[in-house]
């Protein structure tokens, strides 16, 4: 293999390994808001009903995790319309940012809930803009589908970020955690 095929080669290897850290340091989602959180005691049933599932007491990372990896396996990316409902999102299994985000939040919010820890943490539905590089996203799109995009923000009791999530994204291409600025 010659030189510059070789340094190609590990230049793409460094970008594919480091694609989170590159992600979150080029994009950033700012919140313009909350969607309101709708409890689902379906999909609560559907998902401990789900034999592939099995959310056990871990560290909120892990739970996370679980969770994470539970909506993006159980859903597939479309442009159409999503419903926020999570009943309708696991019965339908496509669904937009919305979508995601809202499924996620109900799976991660019934297991925390489960395992006693809904007063140590709290899972918000944001709907936020994106940033490349501080240039807003959205001005460049010029359809409604672009006018916003939603994700998870996870908070402990003080009210201090965890982590912040974009489970389409993350289904989409693998990155699990995202640059949410307050």
């Amino acid at each position: 293999m010659n030189k510059i095929l070789k340094r190609a080669l590990f230049i793409l290897a460094i970008l594919v390994l480091a694609k989170g850290m590159l992600f979150r340091a080029t994009i950033s989602y700012t919140s313009v808001g909350q969607r309101e959180y709708q409890m689902s005691a379906y999909v609560h049933g559907a998902v401990m009903a789900d034999e592939t599932t099995t959310f056990r007491q871990a560290d909120i990372d892990e739970l996370i995790d679980q969770a994470q990896d539970l909506t993006a396996a159980r859903l597939r990316f479309t442009f159409d319309q999503s419903d926020q409902d999570p009943e309708s999102v696991w019965n339908n299994e496509r669904a937009n940012c919305i979508g995601y985000a809202a499924l996620f939040r109900a799976i991660l919010q019934e297991q925390l809930n489960d395992l006693g820890l809904s007063e140590d943490y709290t899972v918000e539905h944001h709907v936020g803009k994106l940033y490349f590089l501080g240039l807003n996203l959205h001005s460049f799109l010029d359809h409604p589908f672009f006018r916003d995009h939603d994700y998870n923000v996870i908070r402990d009791a003080d009210g201090t970020i965890i982590t912040a999530i974009d489970v389409s994204v993350y289904d989409y291409i693998g990155i699990a955690r995202i640059h949410h600025i307050e």
